[in-house]
Formats: C-alpha cells, sequence, structure tokens
C-alpha cells in the first residue's frame, strides 16, 4: 500500500491537522476576548458584576439579539 493511501498516515495527518486547529481556535478566542473586553470597556461595563454580566449575555443568546434590543427599547 503506498504512503498516500495509507489509512494510518492519513489519521495521523488528521490529528496533526486538529491540534494546528485546536491552537488556532485558542489564539482567536483569545484576540476575540481582548476585543470584547475592550468594547466593554469603551461602554462602562466595567462597573456591571461579572455574574450579572454572564447571565445578560445568556439571556440576549438565548432569545437573540434583535428580540433583546426590541424588548429592552420597550422598557424605557
Amino acid at each position: 500500500m503506498s504512503r498516500k493511501n495509507d489509512p494510518v498516515e492519513a489519521l495521523r495527518k488528521i490529528r496533526e491537522q486538529r491540534e494546528e486547529l485546536d491552537q488556532r481556535e485558542a489564539k482567536l478566542r483569545e484576540e476575540a476576548a481582548i476585543s470584547l473586553g475592550r468594547i466593554l470597556l469603551d461602554c462602562g461595563g466595567e462597573t456591571i458584576d461579572p455574574g450579572q454580566l454572564k447571565r445578560l449575555l445568556r439571556a440576549v443568546h438565548e432569545l437573540g439579539m434583535e428580540t433583546a434590543l426590541e424588548r429592552l427599547s420597550a422598557a424605557r
């Protein structure tokens, strides 16, 4: 069996690619966290309790952004 069609070699290659993707994802998640953190600070979000912020974001995620924004606008 040629090395090109070797299933063991193919699995090894896939595992390497998965590891590379995991590392890339971790780096991008860090960069996204920094970006979101800056936005939060620009909006005065540093005064929000982290637990409450987490609950708020989960609720927004469950409702959907547009629905959450509509409800917040109606509450004003």
